[in-house]
């Protein structure tokens, strides 16, 4: 029988692993990874010359921009600990992750690319890592998602270096219970929820001298002001609350116009506490949307909007 000559490579020969900033891998910790990407990005341009006619006369490096991401099935909230300030709280057998004004930088992001043992192994190693966007979502009976995107200091590719898979065997977050609290009360279920966190960073280099043929690598990853989006489909079961809500949110004389509105409190908890709640602090919503119908579907309603802060709380 002909075997072919060459064979086209993918994703079964694949690994990933992650150390923290603490430098303790972690990989095990965040459930199922799905996907993992890279980008290196020189940030090359092309110059002229008055002399050199039609042809550029050479390239110059700008300051390297080296990005990857993890897209996970978690066993919890705990993964985005990556963007943030872990602790645990054994007397009273809580956990908190506070998001600080400067995130961690995370040891190393390792991606095998190439090969399956350690003598043709190709691995892809991002140094420096900060992750400065999350993207939380949700939906009724199916596992929870958290895409986490980074950028790191310095990258280099590895030869022969082994990478051993995950054999974590925890479940993947489902979040079949899960309701939204405004102010402290129940409002209604989740259809859907997506939570965003953002701080738009970017890679940062003074005009400090390199070696010839060095990289420009970055000094620094620099995040900009916090942004928190949250984009809910709730089932109302609880119109008395619901309806408080509406009417003080949106009585007297306030006006997006003319006068701050007040936020307020959004909780997405679930009823495995050991998973961890989400809290949005300080939450204008611009967009309130709902729908009546002529059949026996749940009554729902869309909530669109920001806040300010935000924590991840949970139980030991």
């Amino acid at each position: 029988m002909t075997q072919p000559d060459k064979e086209r490579q993918g994703g079964i020969s694949d690994a990933v692993e992650v150390y923290d900033a603490n430098g303790d891998e972690v990989t095990d910790e965040l459930g199922i990874i799905q996907t993992s990407s890279y980008e290196i990005n020189l940030n090359t341009t092309r110059r002229g010359d008055v002399n050199s006619g039609a042809n550029y006369k050479t390239t110059v490096d700008g300051v390297a921009q080296y990005n990857t991401s993890l897209s996970i099935e978690a066993p919890d909230l705990k993964p985005l600990k990556l963007l943030g300030n872990y602790e645990e709280d054994t007397e009273e057998d809580t956990w908190t992750i506070e998001f600080p004004k400067r995130h961690p930088y995370n040891q190393y992001v390792r991606q095998r690319v190439v090969g399956d043992s350690s003598d043709d192994n190709q691995v892809n190693q991002f140094e420096g890592v900060k992750f400065d966007r999350a993207e939380i979502n949700i939906e009724q009976e199916a596992p929870v998602t958290i895409d986490m995107d980074g950028m790191a200091l310095d990258w280099e590719q590895l030869s022969n270096y082994s990478i051993s898979p995950s054999s974590d065997d925890s479940d993947v977050l489902e979040w079949l219970e899960v309701w939204v609290e405004i102010n402290g009360e129940e409002v209604g279920s989740i259809e859907t929820a997506s939570i965003i966190y953002d701080r738009d960073a970017e890679s940062k280099r003074g005009v400090e001298k390199k070696d010839e043929g060095d990289i420009r690598n970055p000094s620094e990853i620099r995040e900009r002001m916090k942004d928190f989006d949250v984009d809910l489909v709730v089932e109302i079961t609880d119109n008395t609350a619901f309806e408080a809500f509406v009417e003080d949110y949106t009585s007297g004389s306030k006006s997006v116009q003319d006068e701050n509105r007040d936020g307020v409190e959004v909780a997405i908890r679930s009823r495995r506490a050991e998973t961890g709640d989400f809290v949005v602090e300080d939450v204008v919503f611009p967009d309130l949307d709902g729908e009546l119908a002529d059949n026996a579907e749940d009554r729902t309603v869309s909530l669109s909007g920001f806040g300010l802060q935000a924590h991840i709380e949970g139980e030991l």
